[in-house]
This record gives C-alpha cells, structure tokens and sequence, in this order.
C-alpha cells in the first residue's frame, strides 16, 4: 500500500518525461552521440523513501520468518519465506552497485535492471510455490500407495477366507464317510487279557458248582462257539 502511495504521488507530481542527454560533441561542438531516457525532474526524492521501505518490509519479513521457525511446516512457510527474502537480499546488494556504475551505459543498465527484476520475482514465486507443488505430488504417491496397500490387503484376506472355506468343506465331506476306528495294539492286548480273565472265572465257576447245578445253568444259557469269541477278538 505505501509503495503503491509513494507511485502514485510520483507520478502525479513529478511524472516521467523523455530526455535526450548529449553524450559526445565534435570539435564543433556539434552534437555526436547522445542518449534518450525517461526521467524525473525530482526522482531522487521518491526513490529513496521506497529502498528505505522495502529494505525495512524486506528485513522485517526475514525476521518474522526466524521468530516463526519452530511453527510445523505443514501450517506454516516461514523457512521458504526466509530463503526467498534473504535471496532478494543478497542480490539487491549485488545488483544496486552494479546498476549504479552501470548507469551512464543505457543498454547494461537495461539489462542489469530487468536481471533484478527478473531474479526477484521468481526467486520468490519459486520458493513459494515449488514446495507445494512438491508436497501435493508426495501426498498423490502417498495416496496411491494407501490404496495399493488396501487392495494387497483385501486381496489376501479374501484368499485366506477361500482357504479356509475349502479346509472346512473337506472336514465336512471327511466326517461324512462316517467314524474312523482306529485300533491301537495295547487295545487287542487288554481286550484278550479280559477275555482270558473271563475264562478263568468261568472255570472257577464251574469248579464250584455241583454238576448238576452245573447242568441247569449250562442248559439256561447260550453256549459261546469258537467262532464268536474269536470274532469278539477281531472286532476289539
């Protein structure tokens, strides 16, 4: 705002007209070369006010950039900020001399003024806008990546829901056969050790009964052939 006040004051009072300056006379004081420039008749007393000010804004912006450095640089730009100041900076301190002893050379002076104006501006476009542009491309790959990663997982709990449908139905169809015996050695010994305790009490049993006590039992019950008993051996 004071730059744009300080401008318009400039213009309306001492505004910029076109001068021709003699550079060069001959021995008849004829004029050889000169030089045409827009001027103002009081320019010096506007131009100092304004370095005065944007040297002031220039340090006191690097300033508030050191005071913020410890602010997340997601929320803020205070390092960028800094550079792009202190860049301006160090290249109004090298360009303003040389513009200066470039002055009485329209054409260095032309190109010494548009270097600056040239290297200002972008420098600080630059370090404004190029990290952002940096930062919006790391989220792109970040969010690609997320979603690379959700469908990697999708994919292999899907997998491990269709293993594990597929072990469940093999159970199913095994379990349908029926149950599984298994016969264990140690099983037929204790079965046959049974079986021999139960012949022996038979024949005690026999012994202590009379013969015809022996007789009416016997006719009672059903005799055992060979055949089953050793079928009762098989099965257990």
């Amino acid at each position: 705002t004071l730059n744009v006040i300080i401008l318009s004051v400039w213009t309306a009072l001492s505004p910029l007209a076109w001068e021709r300056d003699v550079v060069e006379r001959d021995i008849f004081g004829r004029e050889k070369e000169t030089r045409g420039k827009c001027a103002s008749e009081h320019s010096l007393g506007f131009l100092i006010p304004l370095i005065i000010l944007d040297l002031g804004v220039l340090i006191f912006a690097i300033y508030q950039a050191y005071v913020a450095r410890n602010i997340s640089m997601e929320f803020a730009e205070s390092e960028w900020i800094a550079r792009a100041m202190s860049f301006i900076m160090i290249v109004s301190f090298v360009g303003i001399p040389v513009l200066v002893i470039a002055a009485d050379d329209s054409q260095a002076s032309f190109f010494v003024t548009s270097a600056l104006i040239f290297i200002g501006c972008a420098s600080l476009l630059c370090f404004i806008f190029v990290p952002k542009i940096l930062v919006r491309n790391e989220k792109g790959n970040i969010k690609s990546a997320i979603r690379k990663s959700k469908e990697k997982t999708l994919s292999s709990t899907q997998s491990r829901k269709t293993n594990k449908k597929m072990k469940i139905s093999r159970t199913i169809s095994n379990s349908s056969a029926g149950p599984q015996i298994l016969v264990h050695p140690k099983l037929q010994e204790k079965a046959q050790e049974e079986l021999r305790r139960l012949k022996k009490a038979n024949q005690e049993l026999r012994q202590s009964v009379g013969p015809s006590k022996e007789c009416s039992i016997i006719s009672e019950l059903e005799p055992i052939s060979q055949d089953e008993e050793d079928g009762f051996t098989s099965d257990l």
